[in-house]
């Protein structure tokens, strides 16, 4: 009775409730099938979905309460980006959760000029001489750091 949509993968999933052998399911995604009275019924089961099918995986709503002001600045504001509001939204989450939100590209670059002025400044202010080497070397360090540093900062600013 229950369907197997991703079995052998030989072809489209097929039910194996007895009177449906020989019907392809088109889409199913992990289904089961139940009869009630002369007719069959199709219940689906998120869990089964592979977790490589992205698209397919995405089965849990979640909702928020907006103003209608807010609902179509959020729809313009999708819109623009070329995306579905929900989508939009989606994306919006994953981000916050990640900490992409708060890790601005412009940050990093403005730290990574100030690490690179300080570490420059301070021995020539010394009188000490910064051969290529070592100015090449900064760099590399400074590329690798400042991201790093304005994830840190940006993290701080957010717990304040």
């Amino acid at each position: 009775m229950t369907l197997h949509p991703f079995e052998g993968r030989a072809g489209a999933p097929r039910c194996t409730f007895r009177t449906f052998k020989d019907i392809t399911i088109s889409g199913a995604l992990g289904c089961t099938c139940e009869t009630q009275g002369n007719m069959t019924i199709l219940k689906a089961k998120p869990e089964a979905i592979l977790d490589n099918d992205h698209t397919l995986n995405r089965v849990f709503p979640v909702t928020a309460k907006l103003t209608k002001e807010e609902r179509e600045r959020v729809t313009e504001f999708a819109r623009s980006q070329g995306l579905a509001r929900g989508e939009w939204i989606r994306d919006a989450i994953l981000k916050e959760m990640r900490g992409e939100s708060a890790s601005d590209p412009s940050l990093a670059e403005i730290l990574g000029v100030r690490l690179l002025l300080v570490n420059v400044l301070r021995p020539l202010a010394a009188g000490q001489r910064l051969t290529p080497e070592a100015f090449d070397k900064l760099l590399d360090e400074i590329s690798e750091a400042k991201h790093a540093l304005a994830g840190k900062l940006a993290a701080s600013a957010g717990r304040k």
